[in-house]
């Protein structure tokens, strides 16, 4: 809290709750998380995060940060290890504290980026701590002993039900989606129908050996090319109905548009929709269509 000077805890917990002011303390260094106006090195429409402060210049430091529990309501406005969804706003500027993505250069270490964003209401400005470490000693030496030594024991493990495990897994596949930009084995759409491409799952450094996602190339070509022969048989059935020309009795008629016109809107209300996709994609988005296809 902004009026304690030490991390020293109390016998009585003081729990941080949704709407207080907080810093945030590097508990080595001692040093407490800033930022301003000034552009993010790596992201330079976000604004700049650090520890560092220069006090021979006339900037101030802006240490404060408001605390605000997205899922307040389960935690009775408490901020609890793991569980809490936290999102960090800066007093001074309104900007909230969000992982940007980016990976800083050899003189940050090559550490991923942490800047401060103005757009406050968005996936990379929920936090959560994984870890809480406290100590009592007063002693600094002690401190910063116990500071690097101590090592996360949970007391019991964490129970999630499937649904919770599930909801998980897919908001992290959306997330990543969005954000990948480039990749070796990604491919476009117009693409998939004929298998240029594969994807590597695993790749030997040592051996080379590989896991690679490849379809059957007979099925995935024959039916590629049914596709195209019921497509120009549809066509050509019409214009000779068309014309008065009934190749077909009415039953095989009935039959043949009813059962290829399913498949084939199966087929292309999941494939069509990724040609207007901008996000990465890759050969596993065209499974589903595939079904409808063979």
């Amino acid at each position: 809290r902004p009026n304690k000077e030490s991390i020293v805890v109390d016998d009585e917990p003081d729990y941080i709750e949704h709407g207080d002011v907080i810093q945030l303390v590097h508990g080595v260094t001692s040093r407490a998380l800033n930022s301003h106006d000034v552009a993010s090195p790596m992201t330079p429409l976000s604004q700049e995060v650090s520890c560092y402060i220069d006090y021979n210049i006339s900037m101030p430091a802006n240490l404060l940060w408001k605390v605000e529990i997205i899922n307040a309501k389960e935690s009775n406005n408490k901020w609890n290890a793991i569980m809490s969804q936290i999102r960090l706003v800066h007093v001074n500027t309104t900007a909230a504290l969000k992982y940007t993505g980016e990976q800083l250069p050899d003189w940050g270490f090559n550490q991923f980026e942490v800047a401060a964003d103005r757009r406050q209401f968005t996936m990379d400005t929920i936090w959560n701590v994984e870890e809480h470490r406290y100590t009592q000693d007063k002693d600094k030496k002690d401190v910063l002993e116990k500071l690097l030594k101590t090592e996360m024991i949970p007391i019991e493990p964490t129970q999630l039900s499937f649904w919770d495990k599930f909801y998980e897994l897919q908001m992290k596949m959306l997330v990543h989606a969005e954000k990948l930009e480039g990749h070796m084995y990604s491919s476009e759409p117009f693409e998939w129908p004929l298998m240029d491409k594969g994807i590597a799952y695993w790749v030997d450094s040592a051996s080379n050996a590989q896991i690679h996602l490849l379809g059957n190339l007979v099925i995935w070509y024959s039916a590629t090319l049914a596709i195209v022969a019921y497509v120009g048989f549809l066509v050509f059935y019409l214009i000779r109905r068309r014309r008065q020309f009934f190749d077909l009795n009415e039953d095989e008629w009935q039959k043949f548009r009813f059962g290829g016109e399913i498949f084939l809107a199966g087929y292309f209300i999941h494939y069509l929709p990724y040609l207007f996709v901008e996000q990465t994609l890759f050969l596993y988005n065209y499974l589903p269509a595939l079904l409808y296809k063979i």
